[in-house]
C-alpha cells in the first residue's frame, strides 16, 4: 500500500469509529498551542471545517511542490493578520495525527504510524521552506 492509501484506510476506520473528529483535533490543538483558541475565536465550525479539509487535502499530497505559491500566500497571509507561528502548524498536525491513532485505536498498525510520521515530515518541511520570514 502506498503512503496516501495507508493514510486513507486510517482516515477511513477513524470515521467508522469516530464519525467526524474535527472537534476534537481542535481540542487538542487548542491545548498543545496556548492562544491559538483566541486567535480562531472568531472562526465558526463550518470555517473550521473547511481549514481542517485543507489540511487533510495537504497531507494527503504525495508532492506538495505544486502548492509552493498557494502555501507562501497562505502562510504569509496566516502570520501577518493572524499572528499565526510556525509552531502552530506543527502542533496542528499533531494533534491530527494522534486523534486519528486514538480513534484507529487497536487498528492502529506500524504502516500507519510510518505513513503518518512521513507526510506530517514533508508537509512540515513545506511549512518550514515558505515561512515568511525564512524567504525573507
Amino acid at each position: 500500500m502506498s503512503t496516501q492509501d495507508l493514510m486513507m484506510a486510517s482516515l477511513e476506520i477513524v470515521a467508522e469509529k469516530c464519525g467526524d473528529i474535527n472537534a476534537a483535533v481542535y481540542e487538542r490543538y487548542f491545548q498543545k498551542s496556548p492562544g491559538s483558541e483566541e486567535l480562531m475565536s472568531h472562526i465558526d465550525h463550518l470555517v473550521r471545517g473547511k481549514m481542517m479539509e485543507e489540511v487533510m487535502r495537504l497531507l494527503m499530497l504525495e508532492d506538495t511542490s505544486a502548492e509552493d505559491e498557494y502555501l507562501s500566500f497562505e502562510m504569509k497571509t496566516h502570520e501577518q493578520a493572524y499572528s499565526v507561528t510556525h509552531s502552530m502548524y506543527g502542533s496542528l498536525l499533531t494533534s491530527i495525527w494522534e486523534i486519528v491513532r486514538e480513534g484507529v485505536a487497536e487498528d492502529w498498525t506500524d504502516d500507519f504510524e510510518n505513513a503518518w510520521q512521513e507526510r506530517i515530515a514533508a508537509l512540515a518541511d513545506a511549512f518550514q521552506h515558505h515561512l515568511p520570514t525564512a524567504s525573507a
